[in-house]
């Protein structure tokens, strides 16, 4: 019992060249991609180095300004203990021997909480009314102050913050303040100092002319004290950004992170805390902040040849990949699939040519014309066995009407006359019963071969009709050219013995002639089967007048 066999429903189908294409294109792509994550892993590891640099200017920098600020609070504690050694009548000229000048110090000041004023020590004392009234006027400002009251309450060096008030900051100015206790640890006054942040700014220029890293620095109360370079748009004293103040305002002294500034550029910061002691609140916030390279920018002016290398070669891949593709697979590929789709169109004749390139697509194709080979040959025989008689081998009924309709087309076209013959060999059933249906197959094979022998050459055509009964179509033949081809074959077949079994076997053939006048065909193409019919009838009353009338004689209808 036959199988079914289940066939698989078609699936993506490409050319070959588009698949090859498709394999280096997936190849490079992935080669891209991966270059590009290591170009992204390459520029993240570059903005952590910016937070690295910018950290390392914070700290620069803040280690700057508390060395600064320790040699302030030396100085407070000298010019304290001279103080108290010669008294605040007489404790001048000692300052003026201090050249704190030469520290970049704003001023220098003191406050006498005995007599609630200010004093000016190494400047001319002014009793005047108007100069004590400026002196009380500056004393409540300085009190209002808050690290001034913290040294208050302290009773310890005090770093201030930033006042825009006071007569004696100007801008980048850091207040300080000490104690001062007589010899009966009393406390009798207040030391000041304002250093100016900017007086040193050779660390800062350096910095940012060397790396592009701003410096800020605010006070306790995130307000700016100093900031290079110097921006018309954010004065002294303004509050920290949000972002600043959430970095400042947590617990770790170090803070590194990105943000985006109001341009929408990436900046990377870090803030530095600055204390008097660990337990105590920083007193300063010292912020480095860098641009780092965009993603963009870090290709352009680091990996760009590479980048470019890569476009290079994807696109000569890509070329290379369809010469190549195209060269050893592809055009033999394609070369398959064309004789493939010819053959299943049901042309055998085509032949593929010498494919160069890849060995296993030229195996195929010599293996595709061998089999077309054999193919053609096999077709060809079945072919024949389907249009010829087996016995006999000469053309079947079937073949010799497909023969008969182009003969009577081509008739109708050049207008010339067919001659139909119907041949019948005479009492054959004589034969098969006398020598058996062997002897009658050795006769009819004799007639085939003297039939195909003698009207082959004039173009007849030849077929077993049937049995005994067998059929001639003469083109371009009239009836006295039928007439005497025919007479021929009767006169031959009446001299033919057929050997068979040590014996000779002796037959005569009845025919009969019908002639079809090519001018006088009709038009219409399906008319000519009748036509053709209607031959064959006649032909066959013709071949019957010639049994009736003695056999072995050939009669014309």
């Amino acid at each position: 019992m036959p199988t079914s066999v289940n066939t698989p429903p078609p699936g993506l189908s490409v050319s070959a060249k588009a698949a090859i294409m498709s394999v280096v294109f997936a190849a490079m792509f992935l080669l891209t991609v991966t270059s590009i994550y290591g170009v992204y892993a390459d520029w993240q590891n570059q903005k952590q180095e910016s937070l690295k640099k910018v950290l390392t200017a914070a700290r620069d920098c803040a280690a700057q300004q508390k060395t600064r600020v320790m040699g302030t609070e030396i100085l407070l504690r000298t010019v304290a203990t001279a103080y108290v050694t010669f008294g605040k009548e007489n404790f001048s000229g000692y300052i003026r021997e201090i050249d704190w000048k030469s520290r970049e110090y704003i001023r220098i000041n003191f406050f006498d909480l005995d007599g609630g004023q200010m004093i000016f020590p190494g400047e001319e004392r002014d009793n005047s009314p108007e100069q004590q009234a400026i002196n009380r006027k500056q004393a409540e400002i300085m009190q209002n102050h808050a690290y001034f009251q913290d040294v208050l309450s302290t009773r310890r060096f005090t770093v201030g913050e930033y006042s825009a008030d006071s007569p004696f900051f100007a801008d980048a100015a850091l207040p300080m303040a000490i104690p001062v206790f007589d010899e009966g640890k009393h406390l009798t006054a207040i030391a000041t100092a304002v250093l100016d942040i900017s007086s040193d700014d050779s660390v800062f220029r350096s910095i940012y002319d060397e790396q592009g890293i701003e410096i800020i620095f605010f006070d306790r109360w995130q307000k700016m004290l100093y900031r290079y370079p110097l921006r018309p748009d954010t004065p002294l004293g303004k509050l920290a950004s949000p972002h600043l103040i959430r970095a400042i305002n947590k617990e770790n002294d170090v803070e590194l992170f990105f943000e985006t500034d109001p341009f929408g550029r990436e900046r990377s910061y870090a803030v530095v805390k600055m204390r008097l002691g660990e337990e105590q609140d920083a007193y300063m916030h010292v912020v480095a902040s860098g641009n780092p390279l965009t993603f963009t920018e870090f290709i352009s002016s680091l990996y760009l040849p590479h980048m470019t290398g890569i476009s290079i070669a994807f696109v000569l891949s890509m070329l290379l990949a369809a010469i190549s593709g195209r060269l050893f697979f592809s055009r033999g590929l394609e070369s398959l699939a064309l004789r493939v789709d010819a053959v299943k169109s049901g042309d055998l004749s085509g032949r593929i040519n010498t494919v160069s390139g890849c060995r296993e697509i030229q195996v195929l194709a010599e293996g595709m014309n061998s089999m077309l080979d054999s193919l053609e040959k096999t077709n060809t025989q079945l072919q024949m066995l389907s249009n010829t008689d087996a016995l006999t081998g000469l053309y079947n009924r079937r073949h010799f009407y497909s023969l008969a309709d182009q003969e009577i087309k081509r008739a109708r076209r050049n207008k010339t006359p067919l001659a139909v013959a119907l041949m019948d060999l005479d009492h054959f059933k004589a034969v098969n019963d006398t020598y058996g249906h062997d002897g009658g197959d050795a006769v009819l094979r004799s007639f085939s071969s003297l039939l195909d022998r003698n009207l082959r050459t004039t173009d007849g055509l030849v077929a077993r009709f049937g049995g005994e009964e067998f059929v001639i179509l003469m083109p371009e033949t009239n009836l006295a050219g039928a007439t005497a081809a025919m007479e021929k074959i009767r006169l031959l077949v009446a001299e033919d013995a057929v050997p068979f079994d040590e014996k000779i076997i002796k037959y005569t053939v009845s025919v009969g002639i019908n002639i079809v006048s090519g001018g006088n065909l009709p038009a219409d193409s399906t008319a000519l089967g009748i036509v053709l019919e209607e031959a064959l009838k006649k032909a066959d009353s013709a071949l019957y007048h010639s049994k009736n009338n003695g056999r072995n004689q050939v009669f014309v209808y």
